[in-house]
């Protein structure tokens, strides 16, 4: 079956990051996106030039839409603990080097928790740490949506623009946004005119163009639960109708929609739900 070449997932590089592309081919996913190293670790090995040369080879094939990085998940940019931040600051920039290495186009962060400090000296240690990287050339950073658990920071728009607005090099920031983070945070989009009223609110703070990236995920828990915790699209509180708008939203035609949802290692579960994604597009649509 040919999919939507927005579609895809993210995808395993415990065979090497070229794997991943190697992977997500076999399956079909013009789009994927993937780790630059072991997400549980502040540090990675050294990647290998042959792993480095066959994912140029194949990211440059022609089968491919879109290709993104995820940040680990030890990193906190807005760390009140300085050993913490210093280590966030460390493993950012050496993750970033990773994309450039490897020509990835996107990088996926969390703006990070404030661990008590407040939300107003977070979302400034925020941009500190941002203007304390070097960020290549090619690459853009896209912060991600998040549910509002404990401290942490990006459930509501205007932390994501503020960030944007007081980084050094705004050119090189835009944002992910996670369907179950937002709704978790109480953006409502299950029916058409909440729908129209978030993604207008969006494009009033931040911009629509902004947006270069989704986290297709359903949510297992109700509107401003804040709890992040993913569904398979359509089975969750979200539902069906939400997916049916955002997959048709002509905004985000060329606009890469990932699944980080529960998988088995020969990714039915994947397959199974960008079908389901497949489907809900309008007949004029591939």
């Amino acid at each position: 079956m040919d999919y939507d070449k927005r579609f895809g997932s993210h995808i395993s590089i415990k065979n090497g990051l070229s794997s991943a592309l190697e992977t997500a081919e076999k399956l079909g996913f013009h789009s994927l996106q993937l780790f630059t190293k072991n997400a549980t670790r502040w540090t990675g090995k050294d990647p290998e030039k042959k792993d480095i040369d066959r994912f140029i080879t194949l990211a440059s094939n022609g089968f491919f839409h879109i290709i993104l990085a995820h940040a680990s998940y030890l990193i906190n940019p807005a760390s009140a603990n300085k050993d913490i931040l210093e280590k966030s600051l460390n493993s950012l920039q050496d993750e970033l080097n990773r994309c450039s290495i490897y020509h990835i186009p996107f990088y996926v962060i969390h703006p990070g928790s404030h661990m008590g400090e407040g939300e107003e000296k977070g979302l400034e240690k925020v941009v500190e740490t941002f203007n304390n990287v070097r960020i290549p050339q090619d690459l853009t950073i896209l912060l991600e949506t998040t549910a509002g658990q404990g401290t942490n920071l990006g459930y509501r728009f205007e932390h994501l623009a503020f960030i944007i607005k007081n980084v050094e090099k705004q050119e090189h920031f835009a944002v992910c946004y996670d369907t179950c983070h937002t709704f978790a945070a109480g953006y409502d989009i299950s029916n058409k005119s909440d729908f129209e009223k978030v993604f207008s609110n969006f494009d009033k703070i931040i911009g629509l163009s902004m947006i270069k990236a989704f986290h297709i995920n359903d949510s297992k828990y109700p509107l401003n639960s804040k709890k992040d915790r993913h569904e398979n699209p359509g089975k969750g509180y979200i539902g069906k109708d939400a997916f049916k708008l955002l997959v048709n939203f002509q905004p985000f035609s060329e606009t890469p929609m990932l699944l980080e949802t529960e998988k088995s290692e020969d990714y039915h579960e994947d397959i199974e739900n960008i079908k389901f994604l497949q489907s809900l597009l309008k007949k004029n649509k591939k």
